[in-house]
């Protein structure tokens, strides 16, 4: 009887470590628009923000990626960004407090098959494996008046949320 309690513990011991943890995520609540692109990284310049809070609300959910991406792509981008966030590695912040100003750009997914210059060349790579209609946001912090700072890319309105997935290609190289 002991070696079947036994068993059955290792078992389910076994089973549940090949279960992928859900990671909830409380998203923001901005418009999907431009307008609501630009609300919502605002926060981000404010003083004494948490970004590291406000960058963990941008996660995307497991489902996000089959929105956006196509079958296996899904699958090899959703499994690299989730190990970067689980690793911390996902935090948006200006690189100097004195970063003050947001310059956004967005791209929709025909301008970067076509390779937009709003965006990083790396889109046009994964662009293929990318559904139509969707808006890519890729945006920068700077000082006023300049035109280069801390740049990012990958903001997307999803399923009704703001969620990021940036760098997507990097998933995809062999």
């Amino acid at each position: 009887m002991r070696t079947v309690f036994a068993i059955t513990v290792l078992a389910l011991g076994i089973a549940a470590a090949g279960c992928k943890k859900s990671v909830t995520v409380t998203h923001p609540a901005f418009p999907g628009t431009a307008d609501g692109a630009k609300a919502l990284l605002a926060e981000y310049v404010k003083p004494g923000a948490d970004v590291a809070a406000l960058s963990k609300s941008l996660r995307a959910d497991a489902g996000d990626y089959a929105t956006v991406f196509n079958g296996e792509a899904a699958t090899k981008i959703q499994a690299a960004t989730d190990a970067a966030w689980n690793s911390g590695g996902h935090v948006i912040k200006a690189a100097r407090p004195t970063q003050t100003e947001l310059l956004l750009f967005s791209a929709t997914t025909d301008e970067l098959k076509a390779g937009s210059p709003n965006c990083p060349a790396g889109y046009k790579d994964v662009a293929a494996e990318m559904k139509p209609g969707l808006t890519v946001y890729c945006f920068k912090f700077v000082e006023p008046g300049s035109k280069t700072g801390s740049a990012y890319d990958g903001l997307m309105f999803i399923n009704g949320h703001w969620a990021m997935i940036p760098r997507p290609w990097h998933a995809l190289k062999p």
